[in-house]
């Protein structure tokens, strides 16, 4: 929940400190972690069953740990909504937190989708009400 996986970051040079200045603003960097292409991600990786992390990278990939899962939810939120951006940052979950937080997603779009209609129900007028057009 608190490492992200970055590729195709603009760094000045391949240093844990450009890493660690590089996501500053996002939040404390406790871990960076420099994986070269062509060698097998490294087990604890590997365990959490994720098809996108299997195998071997087929680029440098820099795995990069928060102090929070907020840190790390920032990062991604900041670095994969600007278009002029090269980069390419994932969070690195289980598929167990993954399947918990679709879960989530799902029961808040049900919840939403409810009030939206009951809020555009009582904002119809009474003669509307039953679905006839305006």
């Amino acid at each position: 929940d608190k490492t992200v996986m970055a590729c195709n970051l603009t760094l000045p040079e391949r240093t844990v400190e450009c890493v660690k200045d590089f996501f500053k603003d996002f939040g404390t960097v406790t871990l960076v972690r420099f994986l070269a292409p062509g060698k097998p991600y490294p087990e604890e990786i590997q365990k959490l069953g994720l098809p996108n992390w299997r195998g071997n990278p087929t680029q440098e990939t820099i795995a990069v740990e928060f102090d929070s899962a907020d840190a790390a939810e920032r990062t991604v939120l900041k670095l994969s909504n600007d278009w002029r951006s090269t980069s390419k940052v994932q969070i690195l979950r289980s598929k167990k937190k993954l399947r918990k937080n679709s879960e989530q997603c799902v029961t808040l779009a049900h919840s939403l989708q409810n009030s939206c209609n009951i809020n555009v129900a009582r904002s119809l007028p009474a003669n509307n009400r039953n679905g006839s057009s305006l």
